[in-house]
């Protein structure tokens, strides 16, 4: 989620500046892979992709096509919409438009986003039943506190019955939501907006990063996410002859967290001098003790790019498993947290009846 999602609300973090969704994305580059490895012509390719394009994908690709028909290459005319074509698309479509395998590149980018998407929709799965139990658990207390409770207290109030403390606490919460209940509403719609305003500062963007990756279950699966994200993008750019300078700054604006990108800042700046790429990962204490090992192997064996495709397998199937772990800690807290309230509500209707019964 919004840990792992974008800036713009229905794409994913890595599509940065991109305003098409993940799957739109994936089907373009699955139909472009199929058709140029059918022997398409580039430009007919584009033009069948243009005619059922939604939106801003499809006034893209008409200006792609006029940039190629006045001789533009593929990547330079896609370089021209970042806010449709991601800077990672680019950067592989030069690839393989340099190597001659742009349907491979295309098949490849249409894995990535597919993978990306069903990641999405994984997240999605694990938070649907506890946001239904918290969903539950508001209306619930809107009920009991708007119906049954002030009618509840309207008839004991005619019978008599002495309140016990508890009684009395839950009814004056009662009346409170009753009758300033907008007040949530209001404060949770200008604590939004004042944190809107903040998080344009870019030290506190800054700041939320270094403190989401503190959490101890929500950092450590945001630090899973971006290691998957880096080992599979990384690995893909250098099989594909991209420069590995290059390539780390094309990783690094897909990450999402600007602490992780500082950190591959340094590592560029180390490259330049002709230093290894794992030492700085090291260095900064931020990547898994593994990442760094691999890299670290892989520089030495020359075999960087296979083996951040194997981590990148790992990393994913270490996500599934801890979003199935975050899963099974929030159901049965927020099942408590539904038992408390309503509970605590039901408790507090019995106590006077207990006295009124002692009573006869």
């Amino acid at each position: 989620m919004a840990v792992f999602f974008n800036e713009s609300g229905d794409q994913l973090i890595l599509l940065k500046g991109s305003r098409v969704p993940v799957q739109t994305l994936a089907l373009f580059c699955y139909q472009m892979g199929a058709m140029l490895d059918a022997g398409l012509p580039l430009l007919a390719c584009l033009s069948l992709n243009r005619h059922q394009a939604p939106g801003s994908l499809q006034t893209a690709l008409h200006k792609v096509e006029q940039d190629l028909k006045e001789g533009s290459t593929l990547a330079r005319a896609l370089d021209q919409h970042p806010q449709v074509f991601p800077v990672l698309m680019v950067s592989m479509v030069e690839a393989g438009e340099l190597g001659g395998i742009l349907p491979q590149v295309f098949s490849w980018l249409a894995d990535h986003y597919e993978r990306e998407n069903k990641l999405r929709e994984q997240t999605k799965s694990a938070l649907a039943y506890p946001l239904l139990v918290l969903v539950l658990t508001l209306l619930s207390l809107v009920v009991m506190s708007n119906f049954v409770l002030p009618n509840f207290a309207l008839i004991l109030h005619n019978l008599g019955v002495p309140l016990p403390w508890v009684t009395q606490a839950v009814l004056k919460i009662s009346n409170l939501m009753t009758h300033w209940g907008f007040l949530p509403v209001l404060v949770a719609i200008i604590t939004s907006g004042i944190l809107y305003l903040l998080f344009q500062r870019p030290e506190i963007r800054i700041w939320w990063d270094r403190i989401i990756l503190a959490f101890p279950i929500l950092g450590d699966l945001v630090v899973k996410v971006i290691a998957a994200r880096f080992c599979r993008l990384l690995g893909a750019l250098l099989g594909n002859g991209v420069p590995i300078i290059q390539a780390i700054m094309v990783v690094k604006e897909t990450l999402g967290n600007r602490i992780l990108q500082e950190s591959l800042e340094l590592a560029h700046s180390s490259l330049e001098e002709g230093k290894s790429l794992a030492r700085p990962l090291a260095e900064s204490k931020l990547f898994p003790l593994l990442l760094v090992q691999m890299v670290a192997s892989g520089e030495e064996s020359g075999r960087l790019p296979e083996f951040l495709q194997k981590l990148s397998i790992y990393y994913d199937q270490e996500i599934e498993r801890t979003l199935d772990r975050i899963t099974a800690l929030l159901e049965p807290a927020l099942v408590l947290l539904l038992g408390f309230f309503v509970g605590g509500m039901v408790i507090a209707l019995l106590l006077p009846m207990f006295s009124l019964l002692n009573t006869l």
